[in-house]
């Protein structure tokens, strides 16, 4: 198999690690969701069903690369990585200088406009810390696996 093959096979080690760092990845982006619906019930804003349903692309990059971890794909550590740094760089730029695209309710404003309290803002930056971090995983296994000795590859 050549080592070019986004869709080769990495070790135990490797999915162990990927599959820990985009479950942390997604159980930060549902405690962040959890802020959300603090904030929400304090505002007495009731969420539409296409915010939900929206909401759910923040989701979408970890989940991917849990699935294709859990099967031992190399891309799953590139879906790591993307998933990792889009949450980071995503979650930065729509809370500190508002949405481009106006689908997320009172979140479009940033928190500054949004007044946002101390709680939100260490969740924020939590959440943006632990994006990095999961992002910096799967480099990590990218280099891990691409250290090892290359197979044959005939074809």
């Amino acid at each position: 198999m050549s080592k070019n093959n986004i869709n080769r096979t990495i070790g135990k080690e490797s999915i162990k690690i990927l599959k820990i760092a985009n479950i942390v990845m997604l159980l930060m982006i549902l405690f962040h969701d959890a802020d959300h619906i603090r904030q929400a019930i304090g505002w007495g804003y009731r969420f539409t069903f296409s915010l939900l349903a929206i909401n759910c692309i923040a989701y979408a990059p970890n989940l991917a690369a849990f699935l294709l971890s859990r099967q031992g794909r190399f891309s799953g550590a590139v879906w790591t990585c993307i998933g990792g740094i889009n949450t980071g760089i995503s979650f930065a730029k729509i809370h500190l200088l508002g949405a481009s695209v106006k689908v997320w309710g009172p979140w479009n404003d940033s928190f500054f406009v949004l007044g946002a309290d101390a709680i939100s803002w260490w969740i924020l930056a939590i959440t943006i810390a632990v994006g990095v971090g999961v992002a910096m995983a799967g480099m990590y296994v990218i280099g891990m696996e691409n250290r090892k000795p290359q197979e044959s590859y005939e074809g």
